[in-house]
């Protein structure tokens, strides 16, 4: 069945109590917005599952999850393809979050994920950050967005920056797997270690300590401060993803997009 707001299509109970072996009792939203959406499905014997239905193109959480076994991933009982959706049904984790942790508790958490994912060989990713002219390639790719629309002076800044002072975040930096959405609701706890890391629909290929300051400015935290060039960076990466999704998915983002392209004005003017 498709859903009814969405492009994203959801298999019906029939079908999930032939996979799961069980009546279902609920099925209860979640989470969803235009490329996702994620349910939690309760059966009358009280087990609890997350069925997660996203469009394909924007995400590759489903080749992640047939190629990476570790730990702190829990892996699908389920993975699939539906109409031009990647279905997959997990284990429901029933374990707090990282909630309100400390400044200092929080890049500590961060950091820690961040080494763990280091062993995670072959990792697929959906940006390769790897160096300054990647970064480079996807800007100039994603900025055609703004094509006619008088942001040019904007956009020959932000490339200007990319190819003048990007370098900083890339010199003498370990190249590895960085997740890039580490917030708070993706860190689940257990004996106040993190347990589960969640969500691995866009990670990227980029300079390691490039996960910190996206974390930070997940968490509200003015990542700029902290961490200089790489706060910026780390605010490049969303408007790549909020660029790329208006140009490939979902033209309506265009001012999400925008916006951040301000803000990076805002930042750097003319340097």
């Amino acid at each position: 069945m498709k859903n009814e707001f969405l492009d994203i299509w959801l298999h019906d109970d029939a079908w999930v109590e032939g996979l799961l072996g069980g009546k279902i009792l609920s099925r209860e939203k979640l989470h969803h917005w235009p490329l996702s959406y994620v349910e939690k499905i309760t059966l009358q014997s009280n087990a609890r599952y997350v069925y997660k239905s996203q469009r394909s193109a924007s995400s590759v959480e489903k080749e992640f999850y047939s190629k990476v076994k570790m730990p702190f991933i829990a892996s699908p009982i389920y993975s699939g393809t539906y109409e031009n959706c990647d279905i997959m049904v997990l284990p429901y984790l029933d374990h707090p979050t990282l909630g309100e942790a400390s400044e200092t508790e929080f890049e500590k958490t961060i950091s820690y994920i961040s080494r763990l994912i280091q062993d995670i060989p072959d990792m697929p990713v959906f940006f390769d950050l790897s160096s300054v002219e990647k970064l480079a390639q996807i800007i100039n790719l994603v900025c055609t967005i703004f094509e006619g629309k008088g942001e040019e002076r904007n956009i020959a800044i932000l490339q200007n920056w990319v190819s003048k002072r990007a370098h900083k975040c890339y010199d003498n930096q370990q190249i590895g797997n960085v997740h890039g959405d580490l917030g708070n609701t993706n860190i689940l706890i257990e004996n106040g270690m993190p347990r589960y890391i969640l969500d691995w629909q866009r990670p990227m290929f980029a300079p390691v300590v490039l996960e910190n300051a996206l974390a930070y400015r997940l968490a509200g935290y003015d990542a700029v401060k902290k961490y200089g060039d790489l706060g910026i960076l780390a605010l490049i990466c969303h408007f790549i993803w909020y660029s790329y999704a208006c140009k490939e998915f979902m033209p309506f983002v265009y001012n999400n997009a925008h916006k951040l392209l301000l803000e990076f004005i805002s930042l750097v003017g003319e340097h």
